[in-house]
């Protein structure tokens, strides 16, 4: 099995004429054994503006995608998605997303922030999109799927206590039960791709493990979410995915210098950054 990825958006690059912006998108073409191929978007950024700009430089045919999978219903990972639809004239895409998604969100610690997807979900489906609200694992092709919701095992991954939702009128702790990822059967393992990773990267690819029946790792890529993380959390992070031996390690968007610099030093060469304009062959 072949599979390609481009970082279509990061919060950095370093590659001439391309753009950056907070928040995430990854362009995924896998082909599978018997010669059959899928492409899938994880996320669609912030404005949609890099979005379009990356993809066009990276020749990466946004017309040819056949579903976008949503990590979370956070702006930067999904903001992006009307000019996507305009671009590609809807096309009857499928976007899979865990419900929670569309609530209203908002970070609260010095001020209250709105951080949820800044258009409604009929606003997609205006434009030609056909939205699937799942929970469970969604089966994307014969070797790809979802993690649906995430199981938390873990008592070192709980989520920030600054993100909460709307719910009846009152503003509730969300716990972020949205987050999911991409999970690919590779030959040599899992691939598993986050945006995120507000679950917790441990409980992801357990989960991942648990759902698949497969205990070998092949390749992390995306983002962490340990920018915030305190010693201890990153410590037992990093020693987790050691333990598991990836041949691959991408972090990128919110994993954090720090956790980045600990897992260099843990995994040497199977740890890399990735920013807006960089591919991936596996």
């Amino acid at each position: 099995m072949k599979v390609e990825l481009k970082v279509l958006v990061e919060d950095a690059t370093l590659r001439k004429g391309f753009i950056a912006e907070h928040g995430l998108s990854v362009f995924l073409e896998a082909e599978h054994e018997d010669g059959s191929k899928v492409t899938l978007l994880l996320d669609a950024g912030a404005t949609g503006d890099v979005l379009l700009h990356n993809a066009k430089k990276l020749s990466a045919p946004l017309e040819n995608v056949d579903a976008v999978v949503l990590s979370h219903g956070h702006y930067d990972h999904t903001g992006g998605l009307l000019k996507l639809l305009e671009k590609i004239n809807g096309s009857n895409l499928p976007i899979v997303a865990h419900p929670d998604a569309f609530k209203q969100k908002y970070c609260v610690e010095e001020g209250i922030e709105y951080v949820g997807i800044p258009f409604n979900i009929n606003e997609l489906r205006e434009r030609g999109a056909i939205v699937s609200q799942c929970v469970n694992s969604f089966k994307l092709s014969e070797a790809i799927l979802t993690t649906g919701e995430v199981e938390r095992v873990t008592d070192f991954e709980e989520p920030p206590k600054s993100f909460y939702y709307v719910k009846e009128n009152r503003f509730e702790r969300d716990f972020m039960l949205d987050d999911q990822a991409i999970i690919i059967k590779h030959t040599e393992g899992l691939i598993i791709v986050t945006g995120c990773s507000h679950s917790g990267i441990v409980n992801i690819l357990m989960h991942a493990q648990k759902i698949t029946g497969e205990r070998r790792i092949y390749a992390i890529i995306g983002g962490l979410h340990l920018i915030d993380a305190n010693e201890e959390k990153i410590e037992k992070t990093v020693d987790f995915i050691y333990k598991n031996q990836p041949q691959i390690v991408a972090a990128c968007h919110c994993t954090g210098f720090k956790a980045q610099k600990y897992l260099s030093d843990k995994l040497r060469d199977s740890f890399k950054e990735i920013h807006c304009g960089d591919t991936l062959i596996i």
